[in-house]
């Protein structure tokens, strides 16, 4: 009864002070008296996503595996990480509000957004508080050219080129090859111009990769497949659409044409680009090689492996991570390593200027190092499909400098 009577004392001569002073406001009052005191400092990682609106399903996938990662790698040099979430309701107008909040939160290092038009809403801010910013799945290369304080964890198209010129390289063995694009595919240009310059550095000789291009409006393909096979090489990089692709190999198929087939990341929908073709005649795609973003079967270094684990625990035996959940996790571990590159947790500047120096980083989805433009230099799968199904034949491993 005495200390209920001191306490009611104390809260009344409280209560008197604010009222006569008017500069103690009730929040000093319970947190000097009342509040729990911790010395336990925290670092905060920003989630710059659409959580509400038209792209808010198809992120949830990139907020959930940064959610996992943080479950389990819950500090960073010995500092506790706790996540800041900023909804940028799928809006470009309300994007950059969005990424103000955070940093005003106090956000070290943020994460997102899906969808690249989001991310460039936001650069602005982020550029000018000089807040190190991560890009999980979105690939649009001005969000990393334009913001030297904007990173991505995904591979950008740039690679594809070169990836599929090492395939041949490395994996066929084979130092020629001919190259076949539609014209007017700005897009398909540029991967090809990368094949042929890998190509040619490769051997040693400077024009030694012929280019054929064909008017996509064209019906019978048959001219163009005799020019391919005019060239005298039996590889062919295929850089197009999952339609233009299987059209051109079922006429190949049919012309009694063989050539070995290799596509770009866009081939990941070929086997559904034509399901009439596709039942018709099952085996004619069976070969075909081509880039692919994510195989989780692919990957298998320890932190593949705990990832899985914990996922099956949630999830269930069996149950495969999609690709953005996959590179959200990632996403999360990069934002911890750039700050244990830096030895700092709220120095923006200088773990900015240390990302670009992160170095195969051990991720879920492969080995990942850190250019000077702020893209990834990671590991690329060769995917081809077989009777079975389709199985990745080859990891084209990043090389520095490249």
């Amino acid at each position: 009864m005495k200390k209920l009577k001191r306490l009611a004392a104390l809260l009344l001569c409280a209560c008197m002070c604010l009222t006569l002073s008017g500069c103690r406001t009730w929040d000093n009052f319970y947190n000097t008296f009342f509040a729990k005191e911790t010395d336990e400092p925290v670092v905060y990682i920003g989630i710059f996503e659409p959580l509400t609106g038209a792209d808010a399903s198809a992120a949830a996938d990139e907020v959930a595996g940064i959610e996992l990662a943080h479950e389990i790698y819950g500090y960073v040099m010995g500092t506790k990480v706790e996540l800041l979430y900023g909804d940028n309701q799928s809006d470009t107008a309300m994007a950059a509000s969005a990424a103000q909040g955070l940093i005003d939160k106090g956000a070290s290092v943020v994460l997102g957004s899906y969808r690249s038009v989001l991310s460039l809403a936001a650069s602005d801010v982020f550029s000018e508080s000089k807040t190190p910013a991560i890009c999980i799945t979105a690939k649009n290369p001005l969000i990393t050219q334009t913001n030297p304080y904007y990173f991505r964890v995904c591979y950008i198209d740039a690679f594809e080129g070169r990836s599929a010129a090492r395939y041949v390289l490395d994996c066929l063995g084979e130092t020629e090859a001919v190259v076949i694009m539609a014209e007017g595919d700005d897009y398909s240009q540029a991967l090809a111009e990368q094949f042929v310059s890998t190509m040619e550095k490769a051997n040693g000789r400077e024009g030694s990769i012929r280019v054929l291009t064909y008017s996509p409006e064209l019906e019978d393909l048959t001219p163009v497949l005799r020019r391919l096979e005019m060239s005298g090489c039996s590889t062919v990089f295929f850089p197009g659409s999952a339609v233009q692709g299987d059209a051109m190999i079922r006429a190949a198929k049919n012309g009694g044409f063989d050539f070995k087939w290799i596509g770009d990341s866009r081939w990941e929908d070929i086997e559904d680009a034509d399901p009439q073709y596709r039942t018709l005649e099952e085996d004619y795609l069976v070969g075909v090689s081509y880039i692919e973003d994510y195989d989780i079967s692919a990957y298998s270094s320890d932190t593949t492996q705990i990832m899985l684990n914990e996922y099956a625990k949630r999830n269930g035996q069996g149950a495969v991570p999609s690709e953005e959940f996959a590179f959200g996790f990632d996403a999360y571990l990069l934002a911890l390593a750039g700050m244990e590159e830096a030895s700092s947790t709220d120095d923006g500047e200088l773990i900015a200027s240390k990302l670009t120096n992160v170095y195969e980083l051990e991720g879920a989805t492969g080995s990942i190092s850190m250019g000077a433009q702020g893209d990834p230099l990671r590991d690329v799968i060769i995917e081809q499909i077989t009777s079975e199904g389709t199985q990745a034949v080859f990891t084209v491993a990043p090389r520095w400098g490249e």
